[in-house]
């Protein structure tokens, strides 16, 4: 046999193996070991699972043993492999007065020696220039030891004077002493009087009273902890369940509550088990059928869309809906933008697009589908952004909060809804200015008028700052009126009345902790609404009359809350409450003539019945 034909027959049998792998592969025993590879680009057939090895694997095992056995496999691994160094903790920052800046004659140094050394020998080096942040850092440790910069040299102080704030705004924030640990939530999670936090991932839950008192609870059964944690009661029974997501491909957890504080997981058995980098998720009846399903993305898996059935388990269907991320995920946001009565979807994604996606009826489950708009309104080609609901003027369509990371810092931004899902840039007519570097976001009504203020994270010693919200007609900012300038770095805010006294307290993590504001010193009123369970999307609708017989409305969407604390001003009256259907006109509930400063409960009616999802075609196991 000669040379050329040996050459030739090895050509056509690599040709012929290329074409086998590629066109027949999936037949090949073997092939249940070669991983998909995913494009943006939809695919034709019912994607394969990238996790289908480890399915197979845990097939038939509980979820305990499941996560011990991981957990052991991870402890065996090298402690220090793909791990990056935390940074060096700032000695500046854990030396300043854990006290909001200004810092005033009651705020003490936790390091003063560390201080006085760091300003002496700041004034040792006179002679050389300082950069702007270095001026910065030095008279705030002059402001901590309460020295006057006016016994420093020019070149040491600050060149900015403070912007004069009103000192009629009666409302100060109180920080409330707890030890709570992020990651974290805040609900009514036993069905008593009382609000409960679940912190350390989950593993610990506390009994917060109305005297602020903490009691932790034992026995409420999460042993492994999650990254991020998102409550709802997806099985309509009164409580509040728990979607618990863990990172590095741990498997994220259902837990269904009895009534309780006890949770059971029911992952497997209702169909939930994945092992996937899970970054993000957010509960949405995306079909408007009752029963809750759940959005679920990764870094490195496609977006998951679970329906829940009327069995109570859940199907996946995003290929299904044409509902195609590939990768990337990193924020999920869920409101309705449009006003159709269905809830629309904001993907913040990495290394591509973020969109804005709006949920447009089918005839049945399947045909459902969603619409990118992110593009064609002109929101940002960011691919950092990220987007928060905010209704600033409680008309009822969600406005928008945009951050975009640039050059110097994130790029803030308000976009007023037109009322269609169209947006409009209202950010200095608004009153905002010189607003950048936001670490996160809390929208709460701290004066009780009715519209809410805005709480504004910003990064490790510069101050936080709170803009009070002028009846939806602009924002004047109130940091340092109220208190709320800190100087840590928040990275996640939660606001909810943990005490049951009709005033929204704040909650935002903070390095390895968390911080507890409370608002105090208003005279306005308040309403609180309890309700017998979630009804999300819905929207409570309030006619209030002040002591001039002014009559003004305010909307409310409610998302998975069983309770909120609304303020209504100065309020004489609350003429008329309103309970809204998500399509904004069937009236499901109706009070009138409320006096303000009390709870109602609201008893809405049955939800509609689910529609049923027909038997899905599984990939087939290859």
């Amino acid at each position: 046999m000669s040379k050329r034909l040996i050459i030739f027959i090895l050509i056509v049998v690599a040709l012929v193996a290329a074409l086998v792998l590629t066109n027949f592969g999936k037949n090949l025993p073997f092939s249940k070991w070669m991983e998909p590879v995913y494009t943006a680009e939809i695919p034709e057939t019912r994607p394969q699972r990238l996790d289908q090895r480890l399915l197979e694997r845990f097939e038939g095992e509980k979820m305990a043993d499941i996560l011990a056995v991981l957990a052991a496999e991870k402890m065996g691994t090298s402690a220090t492999a793909g791990q990056t160094a935390a940074p060096d903790p700032d000695p500046l920052a854990q030396s300043l007065p854990d006290s909001p800046f200004p810092f005033d004659a009651e705020s003490e140094p936790l390091n003063r020696e560390w201080l006085t050394e760091f300003i002496t020998s700041m004034k040792k080096n006179e002679g050389a220039k300082p950069t702007g942040e270095e001026i910065w850092r030095f008279n705030l440790a002059l402001s901590a030891l309460q020295i006057s910069p006016d016994q420093l040299p020019a070149s040491l102080r600050l060149n900015s004077t403070i912007t004069p704030e009103s000192d009629t705004m009666p409302v100060r924030l109180i920080s409330r002493e707890n030890a709570f640990t992020p990651p974290f939530t805040v609900g009514n999670f036993d069905g008593g009087e009382d609000v409960e936090v679940l912190d350390r991932g989950g593993i610990r839950i506390s009994k917060i009273s109305g005297s602020n008192d903490i009691t932790e609870i034992e026995g409420h059964g999460i042993i492994f902890a999650g990254s991020q944690l998102y409550p709802a009661d997806f099985d309509t029974d009164g409580d509040l369940d728990l979607f618990l997501i863990r990172p590095e491909g741990f498997p994220n957890s259902l837990l269904r509550n009895d009534g309780d504080g006890h949770f059971e997981d029911v992952t497997i058995e209702l169909g939930l088990l994945s092992f996937n980098d899970t970054t993000a998720a957010a509960w949405i009846d995306y079909d408007g059928d009752g029963l809750l399903d759940l959005l679920v993305g990764s870094e490195n898996h496609p977006l998951q869309l679970f329906h829940q059935t009327i069995g109570g388990s859940f199907q996946p269907i995003a290929w299904d809906l044409k509902l195609w991320i590939h990768r990337g995920v990193r924020e999920i946001e869920v409101t309705d933008f449009s006003g159709d009565g269905t809830p629309d979807i904001f993907l913040g994604l990495n290394d591509q697009p973020d969109r804005l996606l709006l949920t447009k009826k089918g005839p049945s489950w399947k045909d459902w589908r969603f619409e990118d708009i992110m593009a064609p309104q002109q929101l940002s080609d960011s691919p950092d952004q990220s987007l928060t609901p905010f209704d600033f003027n409680h008309d009822g369509a969600p406005d928008l909060i945009s951050r975009e990371p640039t050059g110097n810092g994130a790029n803030f931004r308000v976009l007023q809804n037109t009322g269609t899902a169209s947006f409009e840039d209202v950010t200095a007519k608004l009153g905002f200015s010189e607003v950048e570097n936001v670490t996160a976001i809390a929208i709460i009504d701290v004066d009780q008028d009715g519209f809410d203020d805005l709480f504004l994270g910003t990064p490790a010693l510069s101050m936080n700052r709170l803009f009070w919200n002028r009846a939806g007609v602009d924002f004047r900012e109130m940091s340092i009126t109220t208190r709320a300038g800190f100087l840590d770095r928040p990275s996640k805010a939660l606001v909810m009345d943990v005490n049951r006294n009709g005033i929204n307290d704040l909650f935002y993590e903070e390095g390895g902790r968390v911080r507890w504001l409370e608002p105090s010193g208003s005279t306005s009123s308040w309403l609180q609404i309890l309700l017998t369970k979630s009804m999300p999307g819905c929207r409570i609708v309030l006619t209030v009359r002040d002591n001039d017989w002014v009559l003004n409305s305010l909307s409310y969407e409610l998302g998975n809350e069983a309770s909120l604390s609304l303020g209504v001003g100065e309020a004489e009256v609350i003429e008329k409450l309103e309970l809204f259907a998500p399509d904004r006109e069937t009236v499901l509930f109706e009070l009138e003539e409320i006096a303000p400063n009390q709870s109602v409960l609201l008893n809405p009616p049955s939800s509609p019945k689910p529609r049923a999802t027909a038997p899905l075609q599984t990939a087939a196991k290859e």
